[in-house]
């Protein structure tokens, strides 16, 4: 049965700051840039366990939703630190002001 998520992708504005926000501020790693194709690929994790795609598209973005796997109690005791340690802005996704972090598990 499904166990996990090998892959998905994502459209970017930018994809250079995008390649930041990703690396540096989030701490993934890139696998694989093509400047041409405007298109960069990022590890999570360990390599070839998961992998973020990153498209530039300049026009007609869509919103998308993803969802890191981590530990329930580093979600809970670490992830707003962690974002805000990184300039990140914390929110639930109900985005009502609450920057206490909401667990399904």
């Amino acid at each position: 049965m499904i166990k996990g998520l090998y892959e998905t992708h994502i459209q970017v504005s930018n994809l250079e700051n995008a390649i930041v926000f990703y690396t540096e501020g989030l701490g993934l790693k890139l696998a694989h840039q093509d400047k041409d194709r405007r298109i960069a690929f990022l590890w999570v994790g360990k390599d070839k366990e998961f992998m973020l795609g990153l498209w530039e598209q300049k026009e007609n973005l869509q919103a998308r939703h993803f969802a890191f796997t981590a530990d329930k109690e580093d979600i809970l005791n670490y992830s707003v630190e962690f974002l805000k340690n990184k300039n990140v802005k914390p929110y639930n996704f109900l985005k009502n002001g609450i920057e206490k972090p909401m667990v399904f598990a």
